[in-house]
């Protein structure tokens, strides 16, 4: 096999002009990529991308989202893997696209990648939102 360079991932998901932040991770059971995705605040807006984050909750909270909303994530998602395919080769796309309010950060601004939500691999492929992973 070959090395992934996770900073390579993540520096290419970036690249996206909807991208306001991003971490990638390998999930552990599946072994593939998830690439965990901040939009930009004008992108949120726009497609209406709205979290419920009652008092108490954490970055690991995950969400509810109806059809619509997972459709217009679906196009956002497949936006991401498409700029960050003209970077990296197609086995070290994230097979996953996992939308979140914000990324957990250290003190010292490092993203603290146990504290990254769960990829709930069970929900609608090319899609996602925390509660809605995309493939």
């Amino acid at each position: 096999g070959n090395r992934v360079e996770l900073a390579e991932v993540e520096a290419a998901v970036g690249s996206s002009p909807l991208v306001a932040a991003a971490a990638v991770t390998v999930d552990g059971h599946r072994h593939q990529l998830v690439a965990f995705v901040v939009l930009r605040p004008e992108v949120s807006q726009e497609i209406g991308f709205v979290w419920d984050d009652p008092p108490g909750t954490t970055a690991s909270s995950l969400v509810s989202v109806d059809q619509q909303l997972v459709q217009q994530h679906a196009g956002a998602a497949l936006a991401v893997k498409l700029k960050a395919g003209q970077y990296l080769a197609a086995p070290v796309l994230p097979s996953w696209v996992v939308f979140v309010d914000k990324l957990p950060l250290s003190a010292n601004g490092k993203v603290v990648r146990g504290e990254l939500p769960d990829c709930p691999f069970d929900t609608v492929k090319g899609t996602g939102a925390a509660s809605e992973a995309v493939e």
